[in-house]
C-alpha cells in the first residue's frame, strides 16, 4: 500500500469524530508520516507511525480520500488578479524560510519555533499571523496558490442579510435622495405579487418591461391612500421617493426570488419557450444508427421573385422550397422547387426525388455528376415532418404504399427538425440571398423595390439549388458533435463522408422501390382524353407505344374519345405516366412534336403561358368589337348605295323587262370585263383579245353571236382535249 505526500486521510471510525489529515512528509526509511489535520483552527503537523496508519486503512477505521477540496486552487496564472498575485508573494516572503528548511525541520517545534520568531521580529508581522499563513499553506497542498487571498468566502454567500435598523447595501451618493429603506419579507412578498400581475401575466395584451412591471408595483401595492381626481376618477397617494423601493431593489430581487424559467412561459408560451429559450443538450443526430434511418422534411418560401420563361417581363412570384435531410450524415437527399403551394402533393414530390437517381437527374440540367457525389436514391426507414403536409388519409397511404414510419412532430418546433432547418439557413445565406430578385430583409421605405430585380426562371432557381445541394454534400457541418467512429475511422463531419462510411458500416435502414412504383404511389393523378391526335393532358398531347399498338387514336375518330387516368409530375411537363387499366403499373408518354414548345417547362409555367393567352385574347376583344361594328356598318353602307343606284337605272322598269335577256347580258358584261383587264394589264400578247363592237343596250344583238374565247377558255378546251384522248 503506497502513501504518498499530499494525500488525504479520513478517520471514519464510529468512536471518533470524522477528521480529514493530509500529509506533510515522509521520512526515508518510510516509517514516520507528518500530518496536519484540515479542520482545527490551531493545528500544527503531528508525527505519526506508518504502519498505524497502514493498519488503520486496513482494517477500515481510516481512508485515503481521492477528491481534494483544495483542487480549485489549481487555475491558471492569467485568471488570477494581479492585486491578488501581490498578497500571495507577500505571504510567500514571510514563510518562505521556514516552510524551505531542510529535512523535517518546519514541522518540528524545536526548529519551527526560532524561525517563527526570527520572521515575525523582521517583517513586524505577528507570530499568530505567520502561523496563519503557514496553515494555509500546508492545508492547501504546500502550494503556493494556497496563499490567495479567499474573497470568494467574504459575505456569508448563498445567504440572506437580516434588516435591522441601519440601511443595508452600498450608500447613495447624493445626500438629498435620502438614506432609502431596506427590502423585508412584506416588500419581497409584494414584489413578488407585482411580477406575478404585471410581468408574468399572460393575458396581458402587450408585453411590459421590467421596469414597467416596478412602476405598476409601486402603484398598486406601495401607495399610501386613493384620494379622488376632478374628475371623479380614484389616484393613488404615493410616499416620498426615499420611502419607496428603488428599481434595483427591484430587479435584484426579481433575479433572486424568481423563476426565469416560468416567466419565460408565461411571457413566451410553451411552444416559443420550448423553440428560442429551454436548455439544450445531447446529440440530436444519435436518434439515426445510420444513413436512411430517419430523414427530416420542411418547406419555406424561397427568398427570390422568379421571372416567366415564357415572357420574362412577368415576375411570377416566389417558389416554395422543399428539403429532405439525411439525419446521420446530414445530407441533403432530395429538394422540391416550385409554384405548388406547401401540400402533401409538393413534399411527395421531394420524397421522390430524395429517392431519385441524381446523376441522370442532374444531367436533365446540364449537370455532370458521378454517383459518389449525390449518393442519396433511397426512402428512409423513419421521416420526421410538421403537422400539416404529412397528416391524414394521404399521409397514412404514404406509408402503407412506402412502409415509410410517418412521425409528425408538435407544431411551433422547429428546434425538433435542427438539421433540415439549419439546411434552410445555409441555403439562403449561401444561395438565395445572392440571387437577383432575393428579398431584402432590411428593405425601408423609398428604397428600390428588390422585386424589379427578377432575372431567373423557375428552371433556372432548379439548377442553381442542385449545385448547391452538390457544395452542400460536400462541405465541413459546422457545430457538428464528433462521434467515436470519427476519430477512430478517421471520417470528416461531411455530409458525403458520413453517407459513405454509414453505408459501408451501419447499413440496413436506405430502402429501394422500382421508380414506376415510386411514380404511382408519389405522384398526382389526373385525366387524360384519348384523341384522334393522341393523348390530350391539359391542354397538350402526348403519344405513347399503347397508344399506337391498340389503335386507340383510330377508336378515338371513330367513336369518340374516352378519358384514362394518368400520373403526372408538376415540375416537368415532358412525359406522363399512363396508369395500365387493370394493374399497379405505369407507361410513359412523351410530348408530341407539335407541343415541343413546352419541353422542360412545369406544368406551372404552361397554367402561366395560358394564362398569358387568355388575358392577350380578352385585351384584343375590345378591338375585335370594333372592327366587326365597323365591318357591319361599311357594308350596309355598300348596300345602300348599290340598291340606291340600281333603283334609280330600273326607274319605270317592269320585273319582267328586268330578268329577261340574264345570258346576253352577261356575255356583255364579261366582254366588257375582259377588254378592262387588257388595257390595264402589261403584257398585252397573252392577255389582250380583240373585242367585237359592243352593241348598244337598244341594238339588237343576235342569238348566234360568239365571243372571242381567252386564255382560260383555251386551257379548258385543251384539258378537255386531252381528258377525250384527242390529243
Amino acid at each position: 500500500m503506497e502513501i504518498l505526500v499530499n494525500q488525504l486521510i479520513e478517520q471514519v471510525s464510529a468512536s471518533v469524530d470524522r477528521r480529514i489529515d493530509r500529509v506533510l512528509w515522509i521520512n526515508r526509511d518510510s516509517q514516520k508520516l507528518v500530518c496536519i489535520s484540515l479542520a482545527a483552527d490551531d493545528a500544527l503537523p503531528r508525527a505519526m507511525d506508518r504502519a498505524e496508519v497502514e493498519a488503520g486503512i486496513t482494517s477500515g477505521e481510516l481512508k485515503l480520500l481521492e477528491s481534494d477540496p483544495y483542487a480549485t486552487l489549481e487555475i491558471l496564472p492569467a485568471d488570477i488578479k494581479p492585486m491578488h498575485i501581490s498578497r500571495r508573494d507577500k505571504a510567500r516572503r514571510i514563510i518562505g524560510s521556514i516552510v524551505e528548511l531542510p529535512g523535517d525541520g518546519a514541522y518540528t517545534p524545536k526548529e519551527r519555533g526560532p524561525m517563527v520568531e526570527k520572521v515575525s521580529a523582521e517583517t513586524g508581522i505577528s507570530k499568530r499571523m505567520v502561523y496563519w499563513y503557514l496553515r494555509k499553506y500546508w492545508r492547501g497542498g504546500q502550494r503556493w496558490n494556497a496563499l490567495l487571498p479567499n474573497y470568494h468566502n467574504c459575505g456569508s454567500p448563498g445567504k440572506d442579510r437580516q434588516a435591522g435598523e441601519s440601511k443595508l447595501g452600498r450608500p447613495r451618493k447624493l445626500a438629498a435622495a435620502g438614506v432609502g429603506i431596506n427590502i423585508g419579507p412584506q416588500e419581497r412578498k409584494l414584489f413578488a405579487m407585482g411580477i406575478k400581475t404585471f410581468y408574468d401575466n399572460p393575458k396581458n395584451p402587450t408585453k411590459i418591461s421590467l421596469y414597467r412591471a416596478y412602476q405598476e408595483t409601486l402603484r398598486r401595492f406601495f401607495n399610501q391612500d386613493l384620494e379622488m381626481g376632478p374628475d371623479g376618477q380614484s389616484r393613488p397617494v404615493m410616499p416620498p421617493a426615499n420611502q419607496l423601493p428603488t428599481y434595483r431593489q427591484f430587479r435584484y430581487w426579481f433575479q433572486k426570488d424568481g423563476d426565469l424559467a416560468r416567466s419565460l412561459k408565461a411571457r413566451e408560451g410553451n411552444h416559443r419557450f420550448n423553440q428560442s429559450h429551454r436548455g439544450l443538450g445531447g446529440d440530436a443526430a444519435s436518434i439515426a444508427f445510420g444513413p436512411g434511418a430517419v430523414y427530416q422534411i420542411d418547406s419555406t418560401k424561397g427568398d427570390v421573385y422568379l421571372v416567366s420563361q415564357f415572357d420574362r417581363s412577368k415576375v411570377i412570384g416566389r417558389a416554395t422550397l422543399y428539403l429532405v435531410v439525411d439525419v446521420f450524415s446530414g445530407m441533403i437527399a432530395g429538394f422540391y422547387a416550385g409554384l405548388e403551394n406547401p401540400s402533401f402533393l409538393a413534399a411527395a414530390l421531394a420524397i421522390e426525388n430524395a429517392a431519385t437517381d441524381k446523376v441522370g437527374f442532374c444531367a436533365d440540367y446540364g449537370i455532370q455528376i458521378t454517383a459518389e457525389e449525390w449518393p442519396s436514391q433511397n426512402l428512409p426507414e423513419a421521416l420526421w415532418a410538421d403537422r400539416g403536409e404529412l397528416i391524414g388519409k394521404m399521409a397514412d397511404q404514404l406509408a402503407a404504399g412506402l412502409n415509410i414510419r410517418v412521425s409528425n412532430l408538435p407544431p411551433f418546433r422547429p428546434d425538433l427538425k435542427p438539421f433540415v432547418e439549419r439546411a434552410f439557413r445555409t441555403t439562403n445565406d449561401w444561395l438565395l440571398h445572392h440571387l437577383p430578385g432575393a428579398v431584402d430583409p432590411d428593405h425601408e421605405r423609398g428604397d428600390q423595390d428588390y422585386r424589379l430585380n427578377a432575372a431567373l426562371t423557375l428552371v433556372e432557381l432548379q439548377k442553381a439549388v442542385v449545385q448547391f445541394i452538390l457544395f452542400y454534400n460536400r462541405s465541413r457541418i459546422e457545430g457538428r458533435l464528433p462521434r467515436e467512429f470519427m476519430v477512430t475511422d478517421d471520417v470528416e463531419p461531411r455530409p458525403n463522408a458520413l453517407w459513405e462510411w454509414g453505408k459501408k458500416n451501419r447499413s440496413g435502414h436506405l430502402r429501394v422501390m422500382p421508380s414506376d412504383m415510386l411514380r404511382v404511389q408519389l405522384l398526382p393523378s389526373g385525366e387524360a382524353s384519348v384523341t384522334a391526335k393522341g393523348l390530350y393532358f391539359k391542354g397538350l398531347y402526348y403519344g405513347c407505344e399503347r397508344l399506337e399498338k391498340e389503335q386507340w387514336k383510330v377508336r378515338a375518330r371513330q367513336k369518340g374519345r374516352w378519358k384514362v387516368p394518368v400520373a403526372y409530375d408538376p415540375r416537368v411537363t415532358d412525359k406522363i405516366f399512363l396508369r395500365v387499366p387493370g394493374a399497379n403499373a405505369i407507361e410513359p408518354c412523351t410530348l408530341l412534336e407539335q407541343n415541343a414548345f413546352f419541353n422542360g417547362t412545369s406544368w406551372d409555367e404552361v397554367e402561366f403561358f395560358n394564362s398569358i393567352r387568355g388575358s392577350q385574347k380578352e385585351r384584343s376583344r375590345s378591338v375585335d368589337v370594333q372592327a366587326t361594328a365597323n365591318y357591319g356598318a361599311d357594308l350596309e353602307s355598300f348596300i345602300d348605295e348599290a340598291v340606291k343606284k340600281t333603283r334609280a337605272a330600273n326607274s319605270g322598269e317592269s320585273k319582267h323587262a328586268k330578268v329577261s335577256g340574264i345570258r346576253t347580258n352577261r356575255a356583255v358584261e364579261r366582254q366588257r370585263n375582259n377588254a378592262s383587264l387588257a388595257s390595264a394589264g402589261e403584257s398585252s400578247d397573252e392577255l389582250v383579245v380583240n373585242a367585237a363592237p359592243v352593241a348598244s343596250p337598244d341594238s339588237e344583238i343576235k342569238n348566234d353571236y360568239v365571243p372571242v374565247p381567252n386564255n382560260l377558255e383555251l386551257f379548258k378546251k385543251q384539258h378537255d382535249q386531252v381528258w377525250n384522248h384527242k390529243i
